[in-house]
């Protein structure tokens, strides 16, 4: 589970963190892209159900019947090695938001078609 003072400080000051925000992208396949580059470059975020425009969020929210452990599971076949890699569902702005925490890697971590 992640920090709740953790999430609070990354919407409070986005600018602090690397991240990547996707309206809707549950595609196991890209989720492992944007893990992979987020671990082989710092700690980081991938919110989905928000978009990032112009220094401010737009939360669009996604439903809570995927199967989010699913896809985050998925998503490991696509990679060399897979870092650490927190998430949960979390409710912003009255809409459900996935927040994934991936860690950075101490090895390098390459995606694989």
């Amino acid at each position: 589970m992640i920090n709740q003072d953790e999430i609070k400080y990354f919407f409070d000051c986005p600018n602090s963190s690397i991240f990547i925000c996707r309206e809707f992208e549950l595609k196991p396949k890209n989720i492992s892209k944007y893990i992979c580059a987020i671990s082989n470059t710092a700690t980081g975020y991938i919110i989905i159900g928000a978009i990032y425009s112009e220094e401010k969020f737009y939360f669009n929210g996604i439903s809570n019947n995927f199967k989010f452990e699913n896809i985050i599971n998925e998503s490991k076949k696509f990679l060399s090695n897979f870092p650490k890699v927190t998430f949960q569902l979390i409710r912003k702005s009255n809409v459900n938001l996935l927040f994934i925490k991936v860690e950075k890697s101490e090895k390098t971590i390459k995606f694989n078609e």
